[in-house]
């Protein structure tokens, strides 16, 4: 089985080299990170491993009214043990990135007002939520 699909947007169809021929079926295990591909009656392993580094990035959140906002603590859940870093951006602006995160327990973030927010997170753990907040309390 070969290792490189490309998913051809005009034929609407993921397909191997042209001497290969194409998987029937493909189907991804998000718990094991591998890919399946059926080929004929045989199913195979294409793809699997460790995580490699990934990048999200929320959209830019801005307060309705046009007012200022902060936050001053922040709490990552999930499979954090492999460790992630936060990036806080302000108006446009990068404010702070945390340390490598490595457990669901909060964390300060430095004092700051904007009106437009977004957050990016970079790693190789599996984040489940993402909670800013203005106060501790907040967290829960």
């Amino acid at each position: 089985m070969p290792d490189t699909f490309r998913f051809d947007l005009e034929a609407k169809r993921i397909s191997t080299d042209a001497n290969l021929g194409a998987p029937v079926a493909l189907f991804s295990d998000l718990s094991t990170d591998t890919v399946y591909a059926v080929e004929g009656t045989t199913i195979k392993a294409v793809h699997g491993g460790a995580s490699t580094t990934g990048t999200w990035r929320s959209r830019v959140f801005k307060e309705p009214s046009g007012a200022y906002t902060g936050f001053a603590w922040g709490r990552l859940t999930g499979e954090l043990s492999a460790g992630v870093a936060l990036k806080l951006y302000a108006d446009g602006a990068l404010i702070y990135t945390t340390p490598t995160i490595t457990s669901g327990e909060p964390f300060r973030l430095p004092p700051r007002e904007a009106r437009a927010w977004a957050v990016e997170v970079l790693g190789t753990a599996r984040v489940a939520s993402l909670v800013l907040a203005d106060s501790a309390e907040g967290l829960l």
